[in-house]
């Protein structure tokens, strides 16, 4: 099963946008969300995640990037919501939802998502995925941005990406990429990005991960093959 978000990764996050939108106080956060100070309060200290409708809302209220909140990706603020959030935050345009700059359609996200599942039922995709069976209902209705969960799953089960069920944007599968690769219409930077979220099944790699990544192309030769046989250890041990 794919797990599209963590939570230490999601506490960590949300700690970043109490300080930065509430002065570092719950019950403020609480407050811009019209939500109560307990709720918030378990997030931060029992790691409980967040419903897919409490994400939504964050989102929608504070002019958080979707992408940003659930796997850390992209800018954490909206261009549209910057200046708000200057200002100690207002409320953007609740009918708007956004995966990183692109506005998001959740009847067409709903409809890839319906044809994703193809003959399996919902209760099937519920159980695949740990996605609860009404946000799955509801997601496919266009009612509710998809569970962070049901959207990896349909990722991974599709053979193609969540950028692309979110905003129908870039390659649909891995065989498009390559088609856009050797054509010349995709550049290899880009291409390279694709093959690096198919292996996560649609799932972005975390900030350290990228950070360890980048670490690792900057390295000499021999950084890399000390990097590798390290690895190649720790490989053998899950093996045996």
């Amino acid at each position: 099963m794919v797990q599209a978000l963590k939570n230490q990764d999601f506490i960590d996050r949300l700690n970043i946008l109490i300080e930065g939108t509430a002065g570092g106080k719950q019950i403020t956060f609480a407050e811009n969300l019209d939500i109560r100070a307990a709720v918030v309060s378990k997030w931060v200290k029992r790691g409980s995640l967040p419903s897919t409708e409490q994400l939504e809302n964050i989102c929608r209220r504070l002019g958080v990037n979707l992408n940003w909140l659930v796997a850390g990706r992209g800018a954490r603020f909206l261009p549209s919501a910057q200046t708000a959030n200057k200002s100690n935050v207002e409320v953007i345009d609740k009918k708007a939802l956004f995966w990183g700059d692109v506005e998001v359609d959740l009847l067409v996200v709903g409809k890839r998502l319906k044809q994703i599942r193809g003959k399996l039922t919902q209760k099937m995709v519920s159980d695949e995925s740990s996605a609860p069976l009404n946000s799955i209902k509801l997601a496919e209705k266009g009612e509710l941005a998809p569970d962070p969960r049901h959207l990896y799953w349909g990722a991974s089960y599709g053979d193609t990406f969540a950028d692309w069920i979110m905003t129908g944007e870039g390659p649909q599968t891995p065989l498009e990429a390559d088609r856009l690769f050797k054509s010349g219409e995709m550049t290899q930077n880009e291409y390279a990005l694709v093959a690096e979220k198919k292996r996560g099944y649609g799932q972005p790699i975390t900030p350290k991960e990228r950070e360890i990544l980048e670490m690792y192309r900057k390295a000499p030769d021999e950084g890399k093959r000390a990097a590798e046989a390290v690895l190649a250890v720790y490989k053998k041990r899950e093996d045996s």
